[in-house]
Order: C-alpha cells, then structure tokens, then sequence
C-alpha cells in the first residue's frame, strides 16, 4: 500500500458514514489517487513534482522541544515563556524536535513536511497593542543568512534534512522576502526598525535606508489594489524593496543559501503583496540553483476583484499556489454548507488553473481560525481532511 493510500484509509476508517456526504458532487471531482501526476514544469525550469505528496505542516515552535539548550539562545534572550503561558513567546520547539518525530512522521504516511520560516528572526521584544511579541512564527526575519537560534543550528538543520531524506520524507522550508520586522514611521527606535543583517552583519534600518532595501510609502489601506498591496506596508512591518538592486540581490543570495542546504521545496509567503515581474525571475533563479516545488500564499478566493490576478500569477508566476478559493468551499461545506458550492469551486479551480494537479490543498493552516474553534466536529473535520487527501491537487494536513 502506497504511503498516501495509508493516509487515506486512516481517515476514510476514522469517517466511514460521513464520507458518503462526499455523494452530490458531479464527476468532475476525480479521485486524487487515481490521476496521473500532472505535468511537473509549472512555466519555468522546475523538474519537481509534489502531486503525489502528502505534506504535513508544522509551526516549528510549537512542535516539539528536541534541545532545551536553544529555548533561551544569548542572542535572542528574554523571549521564551518555560510555562507556555504566553503564547506571543517562543515554546521550544527546534529542528531537533522534528527530527525526533520524522519516523512518527513516516509511519503516517507523510512524505513531505513543510516548516516556518528557519531565518534568524528580530532577538527583542516588539510591543504591539500593549503586549510584547517575538518571532517565534518566524515572519519577522532580521538575518536571512543564519538560522533562527531558538530553532537551532545549521547542523542541527542539516540533521533534520538528512533524518527526513532517509525516511524518504522532504523539507518545504517556508520563505518571507516581503519584508523584514515591525517598525513605525514616526519611531527610529521601535524594536530593531526593521534590521537587516548579512550574516551578521548590519546592511540597513528602515529609518537610515540610505541604500534603498526598503519602500518608504506607508500602509497598504485597500487591499484589493494591486500597486497599493505591492508598493506599501502590511501593517507596519518593513516593506522590502525587491526591484531595487540592493534588495534583489539580498534576497537572490540569501535563498540561495538555504537551497544549498537541501531542500525540497519553498513555500513563498505574501506573493499577493510583491510585484508578479520580479517573482518571476526570482522563482527562475530558485530553479536554476536547485529543482524543487514552490508554491505561494495569495490569500483571495474567487469573490475577491483580484481573482483574475490569481489565476494569472498560477499560471505564469513560475510557482503554485495554496487553493484558498476551493478551502473556503470545503470549510463552508463540510461545516454544514452546501456541497453544490464546493463542486462549483472544483469545477472553477479546473477551469482557472493550467496546473491543476500542482495546487495546494488544505483545511487548516497557521493563518486560519481552526476548522475545530469554527466547528466542533471532529468527524466534519476528518470529512474534509478525506477529501484534501482525495481531491486533484497536493493535500496538506495542518
């Protein structure tokens, strides 16, 4: 029995009655297991393929404390919570702890795990709304460079590669070049501004940009124009500049940098929010230092005036990208909506992606409210879990 089919029949058993719910759909609902992997160049040079992958997403910090010896690290300290109580701290979590659970991983059938970001993060406390925040999500990158010191080091991050690859298991590291930490317009002094490191060593701030890394044009305010989400700020973290010379390069060798290290794929944070053009030719410059799967977060579903942007960045961008569109329809569906509007939304994605196959699939994920908080059912969760796992595309369990 293939590894996925495992998968599948844990769950069609944990769902045996409800997964006849599955029944109004019309035939254009092919069965996942069933379809031939599709074709693995997704408009650039990539030869990788996930279409027949089971991806397992883990929040690296919330996973499992593998070496208490990095949860305090001297150069991020004061932003652990021992308790876990305060959950805008770090837990523990490191890439020792995932390599413990790769054979825990193995046996459930999982052959591909995508992880948080691993770069170092900012190392102090950000307030925001009256409490401080770290990085333990691994968003606010400050070193792209050098691997986040709560999360480990580069061998512990080349043991987990090494444990994953041997379980025949591979790393989708999640990657953000959209910007750096939070900052405020008004404030030099507000956390790190927005640092930028080089291995180490400092290249700029957002308030002394002199080189230009950063646009300097304030928050983005409508979220559905384009030039706005592209040229402005997410809630006040520091927008890169990714057309500038200086920022282009940064990014092309800090990527490149953890390609080296082996991994199997990246999974791109934010592309609704950096210029098509430049993705483009950064997803190019990924596949040619390394053949793996990248796919990206366009947070639109089809009722969005930018779906048409959608479509276009899938089918042209050189990445795929994470299926909002048809996740709202599962979430609506199997939490007692209609199954009619899920099999319009099968039936849109057919006819929006050309690489239908190489979309990603999922319920939940870091930036949703869980399926389980919404609706709690847990034989309604496992019915939509069975139908990621079934449904064309590649299914992720979160």
């Amino acid at each position: 029995m293939s590894p996925r089919s495992i998968v599948g029949r844990i769950l069609v058993v944990a769902s045996a009655i409800g997964i006849a719910l599955l029944a109004p759909l019309t035939s254009t609902v092919t069965t996942r297991l069933s379809v031939a992997p599709a074709q693995a160049v997704i408009g650039s040079a990539s030869t990788a393929d996930f279409s027949s992958d089971v991806i397992y997403q883990i929040v690296t910090d919330r996973f499992n404390d593998g070496n208490a010896g990095n949860n305090n690290p001297t150069n991020s300290s004061g932003l652990y919570s021992a308790d876990k109580s305060n959950w805008r701290y770090y837990f523990g979590g490191d890439w020792d702890g995932i390599t413990a659970k790769i054979p825990y991983l193995a046996n459930m059938g999982i052959t591909a795990i995508w992880i948080s970001p691993g770069v170092f993060n900012v190392n102090v406390p950000v307030p925001i709304g009256g409490s401080n925040h770290s990085g333990y999500h691994g968003f606010w990158g400050m070193d792209f460079f050098v691997p986040e010191p709560h999360f480990g080091t580069w061998a512990d991050f080349d043991e987990l590669i090494a444990a994953a690859h041997s379980n025949g298991i591979k790393v989708v590291l999640d990657f953000a070049p959209n910007h750096s930490s939070p900052t405020l317009e008004s404030d030099p002094n507000y956390a790190v501004d927005g640092k930028l490191l080089r291995n180490g060593t400092e290249v700029t701030r957002y308030h002394n940009d002199t080189a230009g890394y950063f646009h300097h044009n304030g928050d983005i305010s409508n979220w559905d124009d384009l030039y706005e989400v592209q040229y402005k700020s997410m809630v006040g973290l520091a927008d890169l500049k990714q057309e500038s010379s200086p920022g282009h390069t940064y990014m092309r060798d800090a990527i490149v940098t953890w390609l080296n290290h082996g991994v199997d794929g990246i999974r791109m944070d934010a592309v609704k929010l950096m210029p098509l053009g430049w993705q483009r030719t950064y997803t190019d410059h990924i596949y040619a230092n390394r053949s793996v799967f990248v796919f990206g977060e366009w947070f639109d579903t089809s009722s969005s005036p930018l779906w048409p942007d959608v479509k276009k960045f899938a089918n042209t961008s050189g990445m795929s990208l994470l299926n909002f569109d048809l996740n709202a329809a599962i979430r609506n569906a199997f939490m007692g909506g209609s199954m009619v509007d899920l099999d319009a939304a099968v039936q849109r994605s057919d006819t929006a992606f050309t690489w239908q196959n190489q979309q990603v699939n999922f319920v939940d994920n870091h930036d949703l409210t869980r399926f389980l908080s919404e609706h709690n059912n847990t034989a309604r969760l496992d019915q939509a879990q069975v139908f990621v796992l079934t449904a064309r595309g590649v299914p992720t369990i979160y």
